[in-house]
């Protein structure tokens, strides 16, 4: 009996760093394409979208939301985690499982 507590926990804990590995992985999506349409508009028109900002200003500002973005990423990943497990494994009430088996 202690044993199937100490698996449920190890698995739990596999899949919530699971998720936030995934939440992190989405988060690099989202930033490259955002930076890869943001630096396309700026590229062609310095003046128009730069916002007066040079360079090194926007160089500065990637850093700032770069990290923002890594720490939605490894929250949403988490949150995510938390909601799946409770959902399939503690309610048994994913669409899933709800299917009836010939």
């Amino acid at each position: 009996m202690e044993d199937e507590v100490v698996k449920t926990k190890v698995k739990h804990r596999v899949y919530v760093a699971l998720f936030v590995f995934l939440g992190f992985l989405l988060q690099l999506v989202l930033h490259g394409g955002l930076e890869m349409f943001y630096i396309k508009l700026m590229n062609k028109n310095i003046e128009k979208y730069g916002l007066g900002l040079t360079w090194d200003t926007w160089a500065h500002i990637h850093n700032i939301f770069s990290f923002i973005l890594i720490l939605g990423g490894i929250w949403f990943g988490y949150k995510q985690g938390k909601y799946w497990w409770e959902r399939i494994y503690v309610k048994k009430d994913a669409w899933f499982q709800k299917r009836k088996v010939n």
